[in-house]
C-alpha cells in the first residue's frame, strides 16, 4: 500500500522535474562554515565526498535542505542562497551578445 502511494507521488514529481535537459555541473553539496577556510585573497572549501557532477540547482536544492542543521550559522546559508540566485540570472552581456543556452 505504502509503496504503491510513493510510486504514484514520485511519478507525479518526475512529470514536472525533467532533469534529462539540465546541464551537469560540479557540486559541492556541502558548502557551510565548518567547510569554508579562508586564508587571505584565497577561499579553501574542504570536505568534497559529497560532490560530483549534478544537474545545475542541486547546490541550491542541497544548501536549502541542510539549512540550519548542525547549528550551522543560517546567516550564512541565506547569503550563499542569494549569491547562487544571482549567478542562475543571465547577465545583461549574455542577452545582448546570444550566449545563453
Amino acid at each position: 500500500m505504502l509503496e504503491k502511494y510513493l510510486n504514484s507521488r514520485l511519478r507525479s514529481i518526475a512529470e514536472k522535474l525533467d532533469l534529462a535537459k539540465s546541464d551537469m555541473v560540479l557540486c559541492h553539496l556541502d558548502v557551510a562554515p565548518r567547510n569554508v577556510v579562508l586564508t587571505g585573497q584565497k577561499l579553501w572549501l574542504l570536505n568534497w565526498e559529497a560532490a560530483g557532477f549534478y544537474p545545475r540547482g542541486f547546490e541550491y536544492c542541497a544548501l536549502r535542505v541542510n539549512r540550519g542543521r548542525n547549528g550551522e550559522d543560517s546567516l550564512f546559508a541565506e547569503m550563499l542562497e542569494k549569491c547562487l540566485v544571482a549567478l542562475e540570472r543571465p547577465s545583461p552581456r549574455d542577452i545582448a551578445e546570444g550566449s545563453l543556452m
